[in-house]
């Protein structure tokens, strides 16, 4: 399963004696930077996720002893 992106933490700043961030060595206009800001992974993979789910069940249930 996947985790929420902690962007706090990412964006936070690179070392302690700094306030450089990531960002501030990236161009603002780099396409890295306009999928980041736009595309959602977390929805993007849901999908898999729910599938994955459904598969695990189906296994637990073909084999509830957990042998392969």
């Amino acid at each position: 399963m996947l985790e929420p992106l902690d962007r706090c933490r990412r964006d936070s700043t690179l070392f302690q004696f700094t306030t450089k961030q990531l960002r501030d060595f990236i161009d603002p206009n780099h396409l890295l930077i306009h999928i980041d800001e736009q595309l959602d992974f977390a929805k993007l993979v849901a999908p898999l996720e729910t599938i994955s789910k459904q598969e695990g069940a189906e296994r637990e249930e073909t084999n509830p002893v957990g042998l392969r």
